[in-house]
């Protein structure tokens, strides 16, 4: 069962924030998801989930499609901005994975803002196995292409990865 938490029109934006906020740090139930009056969600979060299912097949090569040529990739340690920032942020993961999957948790969509909430697993490229690495990332989704992409994750404090 789907659980949709809607903000009420009359709410402000502070007050929309602060329950997405408070939402994405708080322990839920992974059916929980949000949603805000006149949001495109559902488009923007489609986006987001075929990035991720690119980057765990043999589409990886093809995210940059889904990216603006104006995108910025924040990952701890390196920002990746304009027509190359998908290729060069995928350069950046080479060398720290032999693969990584994703345990999705939660989401939050508000407008054209999607978060993804939930936790890492894989190989690193020294064959070790890691689990229960905690994530979240942010996307800026327009006219269906990311635009922007924050990431922020515990890889380097389990100790899979130097930042």
């Amino acid at each position: 069962m789907l659980i949709v938490i809607r903000v009420p029109k009359s709410t402000g934006r502070f007050s929309y924030w602060l329950c997405l906020l408070a939402t994405a740090f708080n322990t839920l139930p992974s059916n929980y998801y949000i949603m805000v009056p006149h949001s495109n969600g559902p488009a923007s979060r489609a986006t987001v989930e075929e990035f991720f299912a690119r980057m765990e097949d043999d589409r990886r090569t093809t995210v940059d499609e889904l990216f603006a040529d104006t995108a910025i990739i924040t990952v701890p340690g390196e920002t990746f901005s304009g027509p190359s920032a998908a290729t060069e942020f995928l350069a950046f993961l080479e060398p720290r994975y032999e693969w990584a999957g994703k345990e999705f948790d939660r989401w939050i969509v508000h407008g054209e803002t999607v978060i993804s909430i939930g936790t890492l697993y894989g190989v690193d490229n020294d064959g070790s196995e890691f689990e229960n690495v905690r994530y979240v990332d942010i996307y800026e989704v327009n006219d269906g292409l990311i635009t922007r992409l924050d990431i922020y994750n515990d890889l380097a404090a389990e100790g899979v990865t130097n930042v």
